[in-house]
Protein backbone atom coordinates (compact mmCIF):
# COMPACT_ATOMS: atom_id res chain seq x y z
CA UNK A 1 0.00 0.00 0.00
CA UNK A 2 1.64 3.20 -0.93
CA UNK A 3 1.42 6.55 0.80
CA UNK A 4 -1.23 8.39 0.76
CA UNK A 5 -1.10 12.07 -1.02
CA UNK A 6 -2.01 15.39 0.80
CA UNK A 7 -5.57 15.91 0.02
CA UNK A 8 -6.74 12.58 -0.87
CA UNK A 9 -8.57 10.18 1.89
CA UNK A 10 -6.73 6.98 1.12
CA UNK A 11 -3.65 5.62 -0.87
CA UNK A 12 -5.47 4.88 -4.34
CA UNK A 13 -7.31 8.60 -4.58
CA UNK A 14 -11.04 7.10 -5.00
CA UNK A 15 -12.19 10.15 -2.20
CA UNK A 16 -10.85 13.58 -1.20
CA UNK A 17 -9.95 14.48 1.95
CA UNK A 18 -12.23 17.47 2.18
CA UNK A 19 -10.12 19.73 4.48
CA UNK A 20 -6.81 19.37 2.89
CA UNK A 21 -8.51 19.40 -0.38
CA UNK A 22 -9.74 22.62 0.31
CA UNK A 23 -6.42 23.70 1.57
CA UNK A 24 -4.89 22.12 -1.49
CA UNK A 25 -6.59 23.94 -3.91
CA UNK A 26 -6.27 27.23 -2.14
CA UNK A 27 -2.79 26.67 -2.49
CA UNK A 28 -3.16 26.10 -6.24
CA UNK A 29 -5.54 29.48 -6.40
CA UNK A 30 -2.86 31.33 -4.63
CA UNK A 31 0.07 30.41 -6.61
CA UNK A 32 -1.80 31.30 -9.77
CA UNK A 33 -3.10 34.33 -8.52
CA UNK A 34 0.83 35.63 -8.30
CA UNK A 35 1.83 33.87 -4.53
CA UNK A 36 5.17 32.91 -5.07
CA UNK A 37 5.92 29.19 -3.08
CA UNK A 38 7.48 30.36 0.03
CA UNK A 39 4.27 32.53 0.79
CA UNK A 40 2.05 29.54 0.11
CA UNK A 41 4.06 27.19 2.20
CA UNK A 42 3.94 30.11 4.83
CA UNK A 43 0.06 29.86 4.71
CA UNK A 44 0.00 26.32 4.95
CA UNK A 45 2.22 25.71 7.84
CA UNK A 46 0.66 28.89 9.57
CA UNK A 47 -2.75 26.99 9.04
CA UNK A 48 -1.68 24.40 10.70
CA UNK A 49 -1.58 21.70 7.33
CA UNK A 50 1.36 19.37 6.90
CA UNK A 51 2.15 16.95 4.21
CA UNK A 52 0.61 13.47 4.31
CA UNK A 53 3.46 12.37 5.98
CA UNK A 54 3.18 14.29 8.60
CA UNK A 55 5.66 16.93 7.71
CA UNK A 56 6.07 20.98 7.54
CA UNK A 57 5.64 22.17 4.41
CA UNK A 58 8.65 23.78 2.41
CA UNK A 59 8.95 24.85 -0.79
CA UNK A 60 10.46 21.50 -2.72
CA UNK A 61 7.49 19.64 -1.50
CA UNK A 62 4.57 22.35 -2.79
CA UNK A 63 6.75 22.28 -6.18
CA UNK A 64 6.62 18.73 -6.11
CA UNK A 65 2.61 18.52 -5.20
CA UNK A 66 2.06 21.35 -7.87
CA UNK A 67 3.62 19.47 -10.40
CA UNK A 68 1.83 16.05 -9.90
CA UNK A 69 -0.93 15.43 -12.58
CA UNK A 70 -3.09 13.19 -9.96
CA UNK A 71 -4.01 16.52 -8.26
CA UNK A 72 -6.12 17.42 -11.15
CA UNK A 73 -7.30 13.33 -11.83
CA UNK A 74 -4.77 12.92 -14.45
CA UNK A 75 -1.55 11.12 -15.02
CA UNK A 76 1.01 11.55 -17.52
CA UNK A 77 1.74 8.72 -19.92
CA UNK A 78 5.51 7.61 -20.88
CA UNK A 79 5.15 9.76 -23.98
CA UNK A 80 4.19 13.05 -21.66
CA UNK A 81 1.05 13.20 -22.88
CA UNK A 82 -1.41 14.04 -20.01
CA UNK A 83 -4.43 11.87 -19.95
CA UNK A 84 -7.62 11.60 -16.81
CA UNK A 85 -8.02 8.50 -14.94
CA UNK A 86 -11.62 9.19 -13.89
CA UNK A 87 -10.75 9.42 -10.36
CA UNK A 88 -11.71 12.46 -8.17
CA UNK A 89 -9.51 15.30 -8.44
CA UNK A 90 -8.07 18.49 -5.81
CA UNK A 91 -8.65 20.88 -9.00
CA UNK A 92 -9.76 20.58 -12.54
CA UNK A 93 -7.59 19.89 -15.56
CA UNK A 94 -7.47 23.46 -16.91
CA UNK A 95 -6.41 24.47 -13.72
CA UNK A 96 -3.70 22.35 -13.54
CA UNK A 97 -2.35 23.55 -17.01
CA UNK A 98 -2.95 27.22 -15.68
CA UNK A 99 -0.71 26.24 -12.50
CA UNK A 100 2.30 24.14 -14.85
CA UNK A 101 2.04 27.76 -16.75
CA UNK A 102 2.79 29.78 -13.49
CA UNK A 103 5.29 27.32 -12.24
CA UNK A 104 7.30 27.52 -15.81
CA UNK A 105 7.04 31.27 -16.27
CA UNK A 106 8.64 31.51 -12.92
CA UNK A 107 11.68 29.48 -13.49
CA UNK A 108 12.03 31.26 -16.08
CA UNK A 109 12.23 34.63 -14.72
CA UNK A 110 15.59 36.27 -13.37
CA UNK A 111 16.73 36.15 -10.38
CA UNK A 112 15.17 38.79 -7.92
CA UNK A 113 17.42 41.15 -6.29
CA UNK A 114 18.33 40.12 -3.04
CA UNK A 115 16.10 41.72 -0.10
CA UNK A 116 17.33 45.36 1.04
CA UNK A 117 18.10 44.63 5.06
CA UNK A 118 17.43 47.56 6.74
CA UNK A 119 20.52 46.74 9.40
CA UNK A 120 23.77 46.67 8.38
CA UNK A 121 25.92 43.59 9.82
CA UNK A 122 27.96 45.93 11.88
CA UNK A 123 25.10 47.02 13.80
CA UNK A 124 23.09 44.13 14.36
CA UNK A 125 24.93 41.37 16.81
CA UNK A 126 24.39 38.06 18.51
CA UNK A 127 23.19 38.08 22.17
CA UNK A 128 25.12 35.06 22.88
CA UNK A 129 28.56 35.82 21.18
CA UNK A 130 28.29 39.09 20.41
CA UNK A 131 29.38 38.84 16.85
CA UNK A 132 27.48 41.14 13.99
CA UNK A 133 24.50 39.36 12.53
CA UNK A 134 24.13 38.50 8.41
CA UNK A 135 21.53 38.14 6.38
CA UNK A 136 20.14 35.79 4.92
CA UNK A 137 17.25 33.42 3.94
CA UNK A 138 15.87 30.32 5.97
CA UNK A 139 13.93 27.32 4.19
CA UNK A 140 11.24 29.15 3.31
CA UNK A 141 12.95 31.94 1.61
CA UNK A 142 12.04 34.43 4.28
CA UNK A 143 14.72 37.22 4.74
CA UNK A 144 16.26 36.61 8.50
CA UNK A 145 19.15 37.59 10.03
CA UNK A 146 21.48 34.76 11.44
CA UNK A 147 24.66 34.71 13.32
CA UNK A 148 26.85 32.12 11.46
CA UNK A 149 28.92 29.75 13.65
CA UNK A 150 32.41 29.72 13.20
CA UNK A 151 34.89 28.10 15.14
CA UNK A 152 37.76 30.18 14.03
CA UNK A 153 35.95 33.56 15.58
CA UNK A 154 33.76 31.91 18.30
CA UNK A 155 30.59 32.56 16.81
CA UNK A 156 27.95 30.80 18.19
CA UNK A 157 25.52 30.14 15.79
CA UNK A 158 22.69 30.00 17.65
CA UNK A 159 20.51 33.59 17.12
CA UNK A 160 18.10 33.66 14.40
CA UNK A 161 15.20 36.24 13.55
CA UNK A 162 13.14 36.83 10.92
CA UNK A 163 13.48 40.71 9.15
CA UNK A 164 9.89 40.74 9.41
CA UNK A 165 9.78 40.50 13.33
CA UNK A 166 12.61 42.46 13.96
CA UNK A 167 13.06 45.44 11.50
CA UNK A 168 9.29 46.47 12.71
CA UNK A 169 10.14 46.75 16.22
CA UNK A 170 13.29 48.65 15.27
CA UNK A 171 11.69 51.19 13.21
CA UNK A 172 8.75 51.94 15.64
CA UNK A 173 11.43 53.05 18.03
CA UNK A 174 13.66 55.02 15.37
CA UNK A 175 10.54 56.97 14.60
CA UNK A 176 9.76 57.23 17.95
CA UNK A 177 12.60 58.90 18.57
CA UNK A 178 13.05 60.74 15.84
CA UNK A 179 9.34 62.77 17.62
CA UNK A 180 11.12 64.32 20.28
CA UNK A 181 11.33 67.97 20.69
CA UNK A 182 15.24 67.75 20.67
CA UNK A 183 15.65 64.79 17.72
CA UNK A 184 17.28 67.86 15.51
CA UNK A 185 20.01 68.72 17.41
CA UNK A 186 20.48 65.19 18.60
CA UNK A 187 20.62 64.31 15.38
CA UNK A 188 23.04 66.79 13.89
CA UNK A 189 25.66 66.48 16.98
CA UNK A 190 25.84 62.68 16.53
CA UNK A 191 26.65 63.02 12.57
CA UNK A 192 29.30 65.79 13.46
CA UNK A 193 30.79 63.09 16.22
CA UNK A 194 30.34 60.27 12.94
CA UNK A 195 32.43 62.71 11.32
CA UNK A 196 35.13 62.21 13.35
CA UNK A 197 35.26 58.60 13.09
CA UNK A 198 34.85 58.62 9.58
CA UNK A 199 38.40 60.23 9.56
CA UNK A 200 40.03 57.84 12.08
CA UNK A 201 38.42 54.98 10.34
CA UNK A 202 40.68 56.38 6.69
CA UNK A 203 43.52 56.92 8.77
CA UNK A 204 43.59 53.27 10.09
CA UNK A 205 43.16 52.48 6.94
CA UNK A 206 46.38 54.63 5.68
CA UNK A 207 47.96 52.55 8.30
CA UNK A 208 47.57 48.90 7.46
CA UNK A 209 48.62 49.95 3.69
CA UNK A 210 51.58 50.74 5.39
CA UNK A 211 51.77 48.02 7.29
CA UNK A 212 50.87 45.31 4.37
CA UNK A 213 53.72 47.05 2.71
CA UNK A 214 56.32 46.24 4.98
CA UNK A 215 55.60 42.99 4.94
CA UNK A 216 56.34 42.68 1.24
CA UNK A 217 59.65 44.61 2.54
CA UNK A 218 60.17 42.18 5.22
CA UNK A 219 59.44 38.72 3.08
CA UNK A 220 61.87 39.76 0.95
CA UNK A 221 64.35 38.81 3.72
CA UNK A 222 64.33 34.82 5.16
CA UNK A 223 65.85 35.71 7.87
CA UNK A 224 63.25 38.58 9.09
CA UNK A 225 60.01 36.74 7.90
CA UNK A 226 59.31 33.81 6.79
CA UNK A 227 56.57 32.89 3.84
CA UNK A 228 54.25 31.47 6.54
CA UNK A 229 54.63 34.65 9.12
CA UNK A 230 54.12 36.89 5.52
CA UNK A 231 50.87 35.09 4.41
CA UNK A 232 49.37 35.05 8.16
CA UNK A 233 50.49 38.52 8.93
CA UNK A 234 48.25 39.68 4.84
CA UNK A 235 45.80 37.56 6.21
CA UNK A 236 45.13 39.79 9.69
CA UNK A 237 45.96 43.22 7.47
CA UNK A 238 42.87 42.09 4.60
CA UNK A 239 40.56 40.76 7.55
CA UNK A 240 41.34 44.02 9.55
CA UNK A 241 41.04 46.52 6.35
CA UNK A 242 37.78 44.87 5.12
CA UNK A 243 36.09 45.35 8.83
CA UNK A 244 37.45 48.86 8.59
CA UNK A 245 35.88 49.17 5.14
CA UNK A 246 32.36 47.77 6.19
CA UNK A 247 32.24 50.33 8.78
CA UNK A 248 33.45 53.51 6.74
CA UNK A 249 30.84 52.69 4.35
CA UNK A 250 28.04 52.90 7.28
CA UNK A 251 29.90 55.46 9.29
CA UNK A 252 29.56 57.54 5.70
CA UNK A 253 25.95 57.34 4.82
CA UNK A 254 24.95 57.99 8.73
CA UNK A 255 27.20 61.13 9.15
CA UNK A 256 25.63 62.65 5.70
CA UNK A 257 22.27 60.93 5.42
CA UNK A 258 19.80 63.68 4.67
CA UNK A 259 17.28 64.31 7.99
CA UNK A 260 15.14 65.82 5.75
CA UNK A 261 11.32 67.43 7.67
CA UNK A 262 11.22 65.44 10.60
CA UNK A 263 7.59 67.46 11.58
CA UNK A 264 5.97 64.59 9.66
CA UNK A 265 8.73 61.64 10.86
CA UNK A 266 6.36 58.55 9.64
CA UNK A 267 5.67 60.02 6.25
CA UNK A 268 9.48 60.74 5.98
CA UNK A 269 10.78 57.36 6.98
CA UNK A 270 8.18 56.01 4.55
CA UNK A 271 9.45 57.84 1.67
CA UNK A 272 13.48 57.87 2.55
CA UNK A 273 15.28 55.26 0.53
CA UNK A 274 16.47 52.15 2.19
CA UNK A 275 19.92 53.22 2.14
CA UNK A 276 19.04 56.51 4.01
CA UNK A 277 16.78 54.19 6.75
CA UNK A 278 19.75 52.31 7.01
CA UNK A 279 21.72 55.17 7.75
CA UNK A 280 20.08 56.82 9.92
CA UNK A 281 19.78 53.39 12.08
CA UNK A 282 22.97 53.53 12.83
CA UNK A 283 23.32 57.49 13.37
CA UNK A 284 20.76 56.58 16.12
CA UNK A 285 21.57 53.67 17.80
CA UNK A 286 25.43 52.01 18.77
CA UNK A 287 24.03 48.18 18.31
CA UNK A 288 20.77 46.27 18.01
CA UNK A 289 21.39 42.97 20.04
CA UNK A 290 19.52 39.74 19.50
CA UNK A 291 18.91 37.10 21.82
CA UNK A 292 17.73 33.25 21.38
CA UNK A 293 14.74 32.19 21.12
CA UNK A 294 12.84 30.79 23.94
CA UNK A 295 10.01 29.15 21.86
CA UNK A 296 11.58 27.44 18.42
CA UNK A 297 9.11 28.35 16.22
CA UNK A 298 8.17 32.09 17.64
CA UNK A 299 5.80 33.78 15.57
CA UNK A 300 5.25 37.10 17.54
CA UNK A 301 8.68 39.44 19.08
CA UNK A 302 9.14 37.71 22.46
CA UNK A 303 9.69 40.01 25.05
CA UNK A 304 13.13 41.21 25.79
CA UNK A 305 14.44 39.37 23.07
CA UNK A 306 15.80 42.42 21.47
CA UNK A 307 17.72 45.36 22.57
CA UNK A 308 18.55 48.74 21.64
CA UNK A 309 21.59 50.66 22.64
CA UNK A 310 21.46 54.33 21.50
CA UNK A 311 24.26 56.81 21.29
CA UNK A 312 24.82 59.21 23.84
CA UNK A 313 22.50 59.39 26.83
CA UNK A 314 19.42 57.47 24.91
CA UNK A 315 19.62 54.39 26.93
CA UNK A 316 18.12 51.29 26.15
CA UNK A 317 14.75 50.13 24.78
CA UNK A 318 14.15 45.74 24.99
CA UNK A 319 11.03 44.51 22.79
CA UNK A 320 7.91 44.32 25.68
Amino acid sequence: MGQRMFGFADSSRTTLHETEAQAGERAVDMRIGGSSRPQVVRWLNENGYVGAGGSQWVSMTLGRFFANPKIAGMVRTPEGELVETGLPGIISPSKFHQLQQVEAETSRKPQVSDYAYLLASELSVCGGCEHALVGGRDRLGEPLYRCVAKKETGACGKVRITARLLEPFVATEVVAALTSPEAREALERAQELLRGEVERIRANLKALEVSRARLRQAVKDPEIMTADEYHQGLREVRGKKATLTKRLDLIERAAEVPLGDTRDTVQWWNSAPMSHRTALCALLLERVTVHEAQKKYARTLEPGRVELAWRGAGGRVTAS
